[in-house]
C-alpha cells in the first residue's frame, strides 16, 4: 500500500495545490472554475467538496491536481477554451450552509478571483483573501 502512495512536490514549474490564505474573520468556500470567462456559479453545492471549506485565519489548499496544474489549465483551455485563466469564487459559509440556491441566484459572491497561469505562479498557487 505505502508503495502505491507518491509525494507530489512542488516545483518551479509543476504545482499540485492551488491554495487560500483566509484572511478574513469568517469561514468561507472557494471554488474554483476553468469556465473562464463564463463567470456563472457552478451548480454543485461547495458543502459537497471537503477541500473547498476554508476556516478564518487558516491557509488550506482549495484545489489539488495529481498531475501539474499547469498542465491541467492549458489541456482544458487547449480543447475547450483559449484562455489560460481559471475562476476562484470564494462565498461566505454561513450564506453556502444556510440556502445555497440562493447564494446562487443572488450572485452572493464576496470575492471572484481571475488568474492566469503567469499570475498563479506570481503568487506561487497561494492566493490571499480578502
Amino acid at each position: 500500500m505505502f508503495l502505491a502512495m507518491k509525494c507530489e512536490k512542488d516545483t518551479t514549474n509543476c504545482h499540485h495545490n492551488l491554495w487560500l490564505n483566509n484572511q478574513a474573520e469568517k469561514d468561507v468556500y472557494a471554488v474554483v472554475n476553468f469556465n473562464y470567462p463564463d463567470t456563472s456559479i457552478p451548480l454543485q453545492n461547495p458543502m459537497a467538496h471537503q477541500r473547498a471549506f476554508v476556516e478564518a485565519g487558516q491557509r488550506k489548499p482549495i484545489y489539488h491536481q495529481s498531475g501539474c496544474l499547469e498542465n491541467a489549465i492549458q489541456d482544458y483551455t487547449r480543447n475547450y477554451e483559449p484562455k489560460d485563466t481559471l475562476i476562484i469564487f470564494v462565498f461566505d459559509a454561513a450564506e453556502v450552509q444556510a440556502n445555497w440556491d440562493q447564494v446562487r441566484l443572488q450572485y452572493k459572491v464576496l470575492k471572484r478571483f481571475d488568474y492566469s497561469i503567469h499570475e498563479l505562479k506570481n503568487t506561487n498557487f497561494s492566493i490571499d483573501f480578502p
